[in-house]
């Protein structure tokens, strides 16, 4: 028993102490050797052991029963029910089991829970084989035909998953354009896997399939595709929020970020709109305010609106001043980098040079630190401090985990560096590289190609 349970059973067996079964326990609570426990057992003197040890065990699996209902996740409830009814099998108590089997099949079914599915049918099997049932052998053949589907649907899902960590896993190592026949190379054949029809398929394996098919699609650069398959995942989560409930706010997320790669700002006002109403737990709160935030920042810089810059000066400060305790390193990155490339690009630097030097390079996670490289190159560069401009690239070429995109920007900025009278050269290199889309990381969008330019306007006057 789990000390929750322990406590339930004090609890309700306030008013029993002195009676015999209480002191029963208490010796068996506090004794884990058998030889010391059979004899302090004998020593209280039990007139009717058997009976005593009986009335224990069914007033002890009431209290793991009692004490299900009020576990926090419905897996923990459902699985602390489905070990009640192996403890009434195990005591003969056939049909209170399959009753509550029964009961515990509707709820796990209701929820989409088909490992513990699985489970309960099998435990069905055993209670049904034990209890010699005459229809023994039609039960069984349509607890085989169950038992098929919950294991088929969670095959699915385990693929369907693996997929849905690969996309997010390639997001930090590729560019945000991946043409279809790199994804066919790097996934192999496990592409096919979401052709597959919707009409059969769970509820859980369809947010899967629909997560995957519009990652994909993003990564193809095919915005209609993608905001399709975020609407529809929306449309699912919203008619079935007791299984997937928990993922209506990644799914905002998501549409959100893809509204803002492909500049849709009817559909990016929307559902920011519905991601500030959306009410969390107080745990998620955090989580919240940086995902507005976040995507805050990148809708301003993607467009290079800067007309609320002093507006979103004061946010950055507000929310890093309030909350970077409770942030993760990741979440720190992300809203540095955001906001240090809206300075950069409304030519901020000096502000900018300050939030990368206050920002130090030691918390910096890996996949962070090209980018962070590439505009501590840029600002200083500006600034016109050379030897952190080089002290920067050789950290960046040291970095074995660097893009090629990042890589090529940095040596661009070497060349400009070496020979600023060819920047037209410079600026037509750096076109073709932003056309091919070699540039935009879904971490952070460096304009690089707006900054030489500047810096040529600057050479002009």
């Amino acid at each position: 028993m789990t000390s929750a349970e322990k406590s339930m059973f004090t609890k309700l067996e306030a008013k029993n102490k002195s009676k015999s079964f209480y002191k029963l326990y208490k010796i068996i609570n506090s004794t884990t050797d058998s030889k010391k426990l059979k004899i302090k057992i004998k020593n209280i003197s039990i007139q009717n052991l058997n009976y005593e040890s009986h009335n224990l065990y069914s007033r002890l699996l009431r209290a793991i029963s009692i004490k299900s209902l009020f576990y926090e996740g419905e897996t923990e409830k459902l699985t602390s029910e489905l070990i009640f009814c192996t403890e009434l099998k195990s005591k003969g108590l056939y049909k209170q089991a399959l009753k509550k089997l029964k009961k515990l099949k509707a709820k796990a079914l209701s929820l989409e829970k088909f490992s513990i599915l699985v489970i309960i049918s099998n435990l069905e099997e055993k209670i049904s084989y034990d209890s010699f049932d005459s229809l023994y052998f039609s039960h069984i053949e349509l607890l085989l035909q169950e038992r098929f589907y919950y294991s088929q649907q969670l095959d699915l899902i385990s693929k369907l998953k693996y997929l849905k960590y690969k996309f997010i896993e390639l997001q930090y190592e590729l560019p945000m354009y991946v043409p279809r026949h790199t994804l066919e190379k790097i996934f192999t054949s496990n592409l096919d896997l979401l052709n597959i029809p919707e009409k059969d398929l769970s509820v859980k394996a369809k947010d899967y399939l629909f997560f995957c098919n519009g990652l994909k699609s993003l990564f193809e650069r095919d915005g209609n595709k993608s905001l399709e398959y975020c609407h529809k995942r929306i449309a699912l989560i919203e008619m079935n929020k007791n299984i997937l409930g928990s993922e209506f706010s990644k799914a905002l997320n998501n549409i959100i970020f893809t509204a803002i790669i492909f500049k849709d700002e009817s559909i990016y006002q929307s559902m920011m709109k519905k991601l500030e109403n959306y009410e969390v737990k107080d745990k998620d709160y955090i989580v919240k305010k940086f995902c507005e935030l976040y995507l805050k920042l990148k809708w301003y810089s993607v467009n290079s609106d800067f007309s609320k810059l002093d507006e979103l000066k004061e946010s950055y400060k507000k929310f890093m001043t309030t909350h970077r305790k409770q942030l993760n390193q990741t979440q720190i990155d992300s809203i540095n980098l955001s906001f240090a490339n809206i300075l950069i690009s409304s030519n901020e630097i000096q502000l900018a040079g300050e939030i990368l030097s206050d920002w130090r390079l030691s918390d910096i996670e890996k996949y962070s630190l090209p980018y962070y490289y590439l505009c501590s190159i840029y600002v200083h560069f500006t600034l016109e401090n050379n030897s952190l401009v080089d002290s920067f690239q050789d950290a960046l070429y040291r970095n074995k985990n660097i893009p090629d995109g990042l890589m090529a920007l940095a040596k661009i900025m070497k060349k400009i560096q070496k020979n600023p009278s060819k920047l037209d050269e410079h600026i037509e290199e750096s076109t073709k590289m932003k056309n091919d889309n070699e540039t935009y990381y879904h971490f952070i969008e460096i304009d690089f190609l707006t900054w030489v330019q500047n810096l040529k306007n600057q050479i002009k006057r």
